[in-house]
């Protein structure tokens, strides 16, 4: 089976470590880069786009519709899934990904297997 190459992006050390685990421990799953900064992802995985990127909407230092307008340049193929907390918020800010451009949103907390869930819908589209 074809490896789905994945990026998350979240500036939280400890949901980074979480998502990658569990990510990590998918076999058809690469995990390219799991970092704090839009910017980072998009260096690190310059050399082979990602089929899917996991964003959070909630960074502290970067605004999340800048963040999703770079990496549809950057990455033009790839799928975005937007993460964000289960609240008034958060959830506004999930309907306004999906209509800002984002393929998909999840609300936290999130398993890693419905992670993995929408990262293989979404790579199985592409394969």
């Amino acid at each position: 089976m074809a490896s789905l190459r994945v990026a998350v992006i979240d500036d939280s050390a400890l949901a980074r470590k979480v998502l990658k685990d569990g990510l990590s421990a998918a076999e058809d799953v690469e995990l390219c880069a799991a970092v704090g900064a839009t910017a980072l992802a998009l260096a690190k995985c310059s050399d082979a786009s990602p089929d899917v990127v996991v964003l959070d909407l909630c960074m502290a230092e970067e605004d999340w519709r800048d963040s999703l307008a770079r990496l549809r340049k950057g990455f033009p193929r790839a799928r975005i899934v937007a993460l964000a907390h289960d609240s008034a918020d958060g959830r506004a800010a999930l309907a306004q990904a999906l209509s800002s451009g984002a393929d998909d949103t999840l609300a936290r907390p999130v398993s890693a297997a419905a992670l993995c869930v929408a990262a293989r819908r979404f790579g199985a589209e592409q394969l």
